[in-house]
């Protein structure tokens, strides 16, 4: 999804497994790192015992479900031949869905993505409001759903002087789709900053491109049993 001249420095794929409301659903997430930013969670990762950030990256997991646990503990890969620091985590999730009346609703979100959507603080300013990172982030969201939905295709891009920002939804074919009744979907995000402040003059263009951003960083999912 990124364009083939812009490096991507954090590459995040998460796969669920989504079952129905009364069975556990699964997560599984591979985050690589390169380059500047390999270096900067390298530093950070050495400075913490695995057990210690293992729990640091499950609680960031379990605030988005009632329940969460380990499937597997965190491992990390680190190649310094080419700079790339890997980190694999594995989780079983009690709760995937809440219950609101008769449906069930699940709600997906490219939350790497939009880490880097910030918004100043302070809005009337007379000082440049700094933002952004360097290199490209890109986050894949795969998703095997019970039974045969209907899927509405989604695609937004913004291609402002600040950032760029895309986000994609799409059903895609995989092994089992007819055999075990599934439906496989895919999200992608993806975004750049073009530059690594905004003045002050200029910052209402800014926060409009942030809240459309906004408005297609989350996808739901609903079923009635």
């Amino acid at each position: 999804m990124a364009p083939p001249t812009i490096p991507v420095t954090q590459d995040v794929e998460q796969k669920y497994v989504v079952n129905h409301a009364h069975a556990q659903s699964y997560l599984t997430v591979k985050t690589t790192y390169r380059g500047l930013e390999a270096e900067r969670w390298r530093r950070y990762l050495e400075s913490k015992p695995l057990v210690e950030l293992g729990e640091e990256y499950a609680n960031y997991y379990a605030s988005f479900f009632n329940a969460l646990d380990l499937m597997r503990p965190l491992t990390i890969s680190d190649d310094l031949e080419t700079n790339e620091v890997t980190v694999n985590e594995a989780y079983v999730i009690e709760g995937l869905w809440s219950k609101s009346e008769d449906a069930y609703t699940f709600v997906v979100s490219g939350d790497i993505v939009d880490d880097y959507l910030t918004k100043p603080d302070l809005i009337r300013r007379k000082t440049p409001f700094r933002f952004g990172t360097e290199g490209a982030v890109r986050q894949k969201i795969k998703l095997s759903l019970p039974e045969s939905w209907e899927i509405e295709a989604s695609n937004h891009t913004i291609n402002g002087p600040y950032f760029e920002f895309q986000s994609s939804l799409s059903k895609i074919s995989a092994p089992g789709e007819t055999l075990f009744d599934k439906t496989y979907v895919e999200a992608n995000y993806f975004y750049r900053s073009k530059k690594r402040h905004v003045e002050a003059s200029e910052l209402r263009q800014y926060l409009g491109d942030i809240d459309d951003a906004w408005n297609s960083v989350d996808y739901e999912f609903t079923y009635r049993p």
